[in-house]
């Protein structure tokens, strides 16, 4: 089978533990095609569906080698899976919007729609027993009412960025707090959501459980840094084996229907405390950390498997 995955370059990235390489490798070593394209090189053309891809030749772990760019047919491959990170930008959102009409013709994973409909903060409103005490607003009063009412910290936090950019920790006894807040909200004009700050007796973290089509598929915990309360791997937290608590296991079964429904068959839950953060949907990631936790517990090769279903789709049509 043919796969194309629409992602940032690959040379960008640490590709040891890149999510989408781990998957990309796997599917190469089960012989299949593997190309890679960017969004600026998808485009509509009389009706026909198109993007300069290029091949990808893993050769191990850390390496591999990239074909010329070509001019290829998105209905020509099997399976085509939307790994591109954000900023959520209107760039993004136009891709979803053309991928969505290719559909029919190919399977597409996670769905550009399901996608489309989630924002990875917002999209945790769906599920309100399950998360902590949350305001979103774009008023830096409202913020400060907010933290008065709950007498607490609050994490504010954009609702386009990743890895932790632009999240704040605002302090109950912050000053000048106000300001703080207009200038997060700049003046204003930016959206962000306020949570209570959750505050383990451990050291301070939280947990990524990577779920596929509905089920638990693996999970491990992150500790933050010295210094910092933000517990991503990119910004120095160090990840740890856990396990998957009953009331964590019953969250997830009430979000399997929603998740399934949309299209969302590969995403990484934020947990804290036994509360949902966030759901990644765009560019979920740490299968690579997951492995390495679990050796014996192969979550590649199950995402694989799934995959190859998806695709197998297209030569039963």
């Amino acid at each position: 089978m043919r796969y194309l995955s629409i992602m940032d370059p690959l040379p960008k990235k640490e590709v040891r533990w890149d999510t989408t390489y781990a998957i990309l490798r796997e599917l190469a070593e089960r012989g299949h095609e593997i190309w890679g394209t960017d969004t600026d090189c998808v485009w509509l053309s009389r009706l026909e569906f198109f993007a300069e891809s290029y091949a990808i030749y893993p050769v191990s772990e850390t390496k591999f080698h990239l074909g010329s760019p070509r001019c290829k047919r998105l209905r020509d491959f099997d399976a085509i899976l939307i790994r591109k990170e954000p900023p959520f930008d209107m760039n993004y959102l136009y891709l979803t919007y053309l991928l969505e009409q290719i559909t029919a013709q190919v399977s597409v994973t996670n769905h550009p729609r399901g996608i489309r409909n989630a924002n990875e903060k917002l999209i945790t409103l769906q599920f309100p027993k399950w998360i902590p005490d949350t305001l979103v607003t774009s008023s830096a009063e409202k913020i400060c009412e907010f933290q008065d009412k709950i007498q607490d910290a609050l994490v504010v936090k954009p609702l386009n960025l990743k890895q932790g950019q632009g999240v704040v920790l605002l302090k109950k006894n912050a000053r000048p707090r106000l300001s703080l807040c207009r200038k997060w909200t700049q003046q204003g004009r930016r959206t962000v959501m306020a949570q209570r700050f959750l505050k383990t007796k451990k050291a301070q973290g939280d947990k990524r459980i990577l779920v596929l089509n509905g089920e638990v598929l693996t999970a491990f915990e992150r500790h933050c840094p010295a210094r910092d309360f933000r517990a991503n791997l990119t910004l120095g937290a160090t990840f740890h084996p856990t396990h998957i608590t009953p009331k964590e296991r019953q969250m997830i079964a009430e979000m399997k229907d929603y998740l399934v429904k949309q299209g969302l068959h590969f995403v990484g839950l934020d947990v804290m405390m036994e509360k949902l953060i966030e759901i990644n949907v765009t560019c979920p990631a740490g299968i690579s950390v997951a492995q390495v936790l679990y050796s014996d517990s192969a979550p590649v090769r199950k995402w694989a498997d799934f995959l190859e279903g998806l695709g197998s789709r297209k030569s039963r049509s």
